[in-house]
């Protein structure tokens, strides 16, 4: 914060951002304490999540959602978040942890309704990097739960790519361009992968965070400062990388883009230390029979690929989802499962 280009901006995201440890000691002392009836959460949860799912599906098949709520880019869903698309981070983020909880009890009607209709609404909300993260918290969690037996995960493994390939092969004209590696690369056919990657506008944003970064080397230019120092890079990266000025954005859309250039080298280190030394220190506790606790897990680690786009992890979107996951997969231990 002391560092930051535009104290302003950075202070309200950076000394707010306490919330969420006061979150993390709240939810262990309730899950310790047994204050609450979690059963009970996770139905309110799953009702809820039920009806943000069937209005997706509403909005894709009569162009709004029962709000009149719609997405402002073609082809893309957004339901009750109306111009934020996050439909699918929130899918991903919130959905496992609660068909997770239900899973011991209603597995059968979980693999051959819910993951489904989870499939094909992840698919046509087009938020290609969540489709496929989806797809490895989905295929982690089938790898390393021990309760069901390599007989059930095949068959249920096998269906689930069977739906998804039916989704492909039936889906909306619009909703599979956005899968076409030509609508993410253009007719660039005779460039190889890095420099057709960087000449899309996640390449730019990219190579805006690594100028504002190579500028800022050691503390960065500060929380939610990516978005205000842009702009200043744009000409020269169009007169030497030959872009098109497109590597504005209120962030970089990728994680460790958006460590290294808003918190440079000195923060990047610490962010990560402490991430990584919360996770390790987590590993003894995994149990292999915690439904709840592996797609936690495992959605924290998607949160930490590389390559694929993000959202901004400092955000109350992005924040909230992240801590909520890992608060779980902290003291899900002694989670009780009806």
């Amino acid at each position: 914060l002391i560092f930051s280009s535009d104290l302003s901006s950075s202070f309200s995201r950076n000394f707010f951002f306490v919330r969420f440890v006061i979150f993390f000691i709240s939810l262990r002392y309730i899950f310790d304490n047994k204050l609450v009836n979690l059963n009970f959460v996770f139905k309110f949860w799953a009702l809820f999540l039920f009806i943000f799912v069937f209005n997706l599906y509403w909005e894709f098949y009569f162009g709004k959602d029962l709000f009149g709520n719609f997405s402002k880019l073609d082809g893309r869903l957004a339901g009750f978040l109306g111009e934020e698309l996050k439909a699918a981070h929130f899918i991903l983020g919130f959905g496992f942890p609660i068909i997770s909880f239900f899973l011991p009890k209603y597995n059968k009607f979980i693999f051959i309704v819910v993951v489904p209709l989870l499939i094909v609404i992840q698919f046509l909300i087009v938020e290609r990097s969540n489709f496929i993260k989806f797809f490895i918290v989905f295929t982690l969690f089938f790898l390393f739960y021990k309760n069901f037996s390599v007989k059930k995960k095949s068959i249920f493994f096998i269906c689930s790519i069977l739906v998804l390939l039916f989704s492909i092969q039936f889906g909306d004209k619009s909703v599979n361009a956005r899968y076409n590696l030509k609508y993410f690369f253009g007719d660039n056919a005779n460039l190889d992968i890095r420099s057709l990657y960087l000449k899309t506008q996640y390449g730019e944003h990219y190579l805006t965070a690594l100028q504002i970064f190579n500028n800022n080397l050691y503390f960065g230019v500060g929380n939610k400062n990516f978005r205000n120092e842009c702009s200043k890079y744009q000409k020269i990266l169009i007169e030497i990388k030959k872009t098109q000025g497109r590597g504005c954005a209120t962030h970089p859309h990728q994680i460790y883009y958006e460590f290294f250039s808003e918190h440079g080298l000195i923060g990047f280190s610490v962010l990560l230390s402490c991430f990584l030394a919360l996770i390790i220190l987590n590993l003894k506790k995994i149990d292999y029979h915690n439904p709840v606790q592996l797609s936690c897990f495992f959605y924290i680690i998607t949160v930490f690929l590389p390559i694929l786009p993000s959202g901004s992890f400092f955000t109350s979107f992005g924040a909230t989802i992240f801590w909520l996951n890992f608060s779980l997969f902290h003291n899900s231990n002694n989670l009780e499962y009806h």
